[in-house]
């Protein structure tokens, strides 16, 4: 299978919702004579992909400094569109996706099929959040060696749709290290490079001459990598 991961250009429609609500509050649409020109990549980008969140900017040219006096009624013809600004931003679905081990899984996608949206888990608890206008959604997770689940969710306003995906292994494996040379003894460490640290209960030792280092079978599919110079990993 493969998997679409989520790039500056996905967020695009996400900042376009949220201008649109913005604008459609707006009694005065602004207007300046100087063309002003955005950059890419700026850091709100950043904030909203690695924290989900939202941030607007406004740029201010030098013909649009307003006077002190006219402060206040320009803050209460704001008021309006900055708070379904930020009404927007708390709708949607927020959740975290599980093995059915009860381990985060953290290089899992999530997919708004009516949207074509796609979100990647955060790295340090395997949580998602997306903000979506009220209505009934599909959601689909995903994640390397794992059964593909799509769950329904229905947005409601000014509510996060709480979602606890938990997905099945969808493979089992038995391996084992052996190597093609013989060294007087040596460690091998195996790793999952999805977790990226050791798999617990298949760490090997005190390995010497032909013997084979490991010979388990586990309930979830790894990628594992063997770390040391003598052995390959054998399937």
């Amino acid at each position: 299978a493969v998997y679409r991961l989520p790039y500056t250009q996905d967020h695009v429609k996400k900042y376009e919702r949220l201008a649109k609500s913005y604008t459609e509050a707006l009694k005065v649409p602004p207007s300046c004579p100087q063309r002003v020109s955005g950059t890419d990549s700026v850091i709100t980008d950043f904030l909203f992909k690695e924290y989900y969140t939202p941030m607007i900017t406004l740029k201010v040219s030098c013909c649009d400094y307003p006077a002190v006096e006219n402060l206040p009624y320009i803050w209460r013809d704001m008021l309006a569109p900055v708070m379904a600004l930020l009404n927007a931003t708390r709708t949607g679905v927020r959740g975290m996706v599980l093995s059915s081990q009860n381990y985060p899984l953290y290089n899992a996608t999530v997919k708004v099929l009516e949207t074509e949206d796609v979100f990647e888990v955060s790295k340090n608890a395997a949580h998602f959040r997306a903000m979506l206008p009220a209505g009934q959604y599909q959601i689909q997770v995903a994640c390397h060696g794992y059964q593909t689940k799509t769950v329904p969710a229905v947005v409601n306003d000014l509510v996060l749709t709480e979602l606890r995906v938990v997905l099945g292994v969808s493979n089992t494996q038995k391996g084992a290290i052996g190597h093609n040379k013989k060294p007087a003894g040596d460690t091998v460490v195996i790793t999952d490079t999805s977790m990226h640290e050791p798999f617990v209960g298949a760490t090997t030792s005190g390995i010497k001459g032909e013997e084979t280092a490991v010979n388990k079978a586990v309930d979830q599919f790894y990628i594992v990598e063997a770390d040391s110079f003598f052995y390959n990993l054998l399937f």
